[in-house]
């Protein structure tokens, strides 16, 4: 789970780099696409990249960063709720999250509690 950590970490810092910077470019359609693919190059375009999952040429996982410097409680429904919006995207699997809004947005977990289920997942 610590891959899976460091995955989303990554892949946070790199989607965050694209929105400052503007360093993508939309994907185009073409006019025989499914309709799931029409639904992500259209999601494509709004954002500005493709957050579509995809594997990695050589197979390997993607790794992501997130860095959190001082612990307080919206850091932990931030990370939570990126977590979630990798999870509607697919990049995550549905259901795996090893901790549900309830206890995130009740201020049970921190974001150290979170690292520490994310780890053991």
């Amino acid at each position: 789970m610590k891959k899976l950590t460091a995955l989303l970490l990554i892949l946070i810092l790199t989607l965050s780099a694209f929105s400052i910077t503007s360093c993508s470019s939309p994907k185009t359609g073409a006019a025989d696409a499914s309709a799931e693919d029409a639904a992500a190059e259209v999601e494509s375009a709004e954002t500005g990249f493709d957050t579509t999952p995809h594997a990695k040429a050589d197979g390997s996982k993607h790794r992501i960063a997130y860095v959190d410097y001082d612990e307080y409680l919206p850091a932990s429904r931030q990370l939570y709720y990126i977590l979630s919006g990798l999870e509607e995207l697919g990049w995550i699997k549905e259901g795996s999250l090893p901790f549900d809004m309830e206890k995130i947005e009740s201020g049970k977990m921190s974001t150290k509690d979170m690292y520490a289920a994310l780890s053991k997942a």
